[in-house]
């Protein structure tokens, strides 16, 4: 099959996968790299068809209801934050939810602090915390004007945004126009190379198809850097949020939401779950953490 990797551009891809998803009641087929160790949905949905997930079944209220643990979580990389974005950077939040991250670095001292979300709920609940965060998609706000650039470092945050990015080389370049010549990347992601991907398998919570096209390792995130003109600073794992147990359990049992309204009871139960196995799962290595420069 002639498919080349979003990543190095190889085109043998011939060792596939089949996974689960909680989004479908259907299986989706992954394709892995052999050079670089990309994994990669080889089907994905037309644009009609994600854009209906979003709208319909993506669950934005079951990340507003573990709020304490996403905080407690972006709080984890408070030395290594302070070790490398001095406090007068300016920070973009793609994908910035609730804004739990920009809270974070805000009451860390960080003053120029701004967000890009899709979900009209969400960033309503930001602007009503006062966070300055521009309603659409990444392209359209550079369309807007956001890409100005300012006489000051920038960094953007990419907390599981990348693998729900359709046009990697697309979407590097519109990350350079913003970054210029300096400036960094901070990026959370799932890590395909973790304990649970063996354990689990097709079931494993974070493939999630057809939302998640890009399954990174430490490999292919770098390999992928590289292409983009970044060196990487630091480069470590940890383990997965305590959604990721939920969304493994339900990929077993083969439970696919067919709304994203969070019922008050469901919200007890996830916000239970949080309470409890935040602390176990973080012992883990289900998440990528990748701190880049500009090279």
């Amino acid at each position: 099959m002639d498919i080349n990797c979003p990543v190095c551009k190889q085109k043998n891809i011939n060792n596939f996968r089949i996974v689960s998803s909680i989004y479908s009641d259907r299986f989706y087929r992954l394709g892995t790299c052999p050079d670089c160790g990309h994994i990669f949905l080889l089907d994905p949905p037309d644009k009609d068809n994600l854009e209906r997930v979003y709208k319909e079944i993506y669950n934005y209220q079951a990340h507003l209801a573990i709020e304490k643990e996403k905080r407690w979580r972006f709080r984890r990389l408070k030395q290594v934050l302070g070790k490398l974005v001095p406090l007068d950077t300016e920070i973009l939040d793609i994908g910035c939810g609730y804004g739990d991250n920009l809270k974070v670095l805000k009451a860390c001292g960080y003053l120029d602090l701004s967000g890009i979300e899709v979900n009209c709920l969400a960033v309503d609940s930001c602007r009503d915390d006062g966070i300055n965060v521009f309603k659409g998609e990444f392209n359209q706000w550079l369309i807007s004007g956001g890409s100005k650039a300012k006489n000051k470092p920038a960094c953007v945050i990419l907390s599981h945004v990348l693998e729900h990015v359709g046009d990697l080389d697309d979407f590097f370049k519109g990350i350079n126009i913003f970054l210029g010549r300096q400036g960094r990347l901070i990026l959370l992601m799932p890590n395909t190379a973790s304990t649970t991907v063996r354990l689990f398998g097709r079931y494993w919570g974070w493939w999630q198809p057809p939302v998640h096209l890009h399954h990174f390792s430490k490999a292919s995130v770098a390999e992928l850097l590289k292409a983009k003109g970044f060196k990487v600073d630091r480069l470590f794992t940890r383990g997965a949020d305590s959604l990721f147990l939920l969304s493994t359990i339900l990929s077993i049992f083969r439970i696919s939401p067919s709304r994203r309204i969070v019922s008050a009871l469901e919200r007890i139960i996830i916000r239970i779950n949080s309470a409890i196995f935040r602390y176990w799962l973080f012992a883990g290595n289900e998440e990528l953490i990748v701190f880049a420069s500009k090279i």
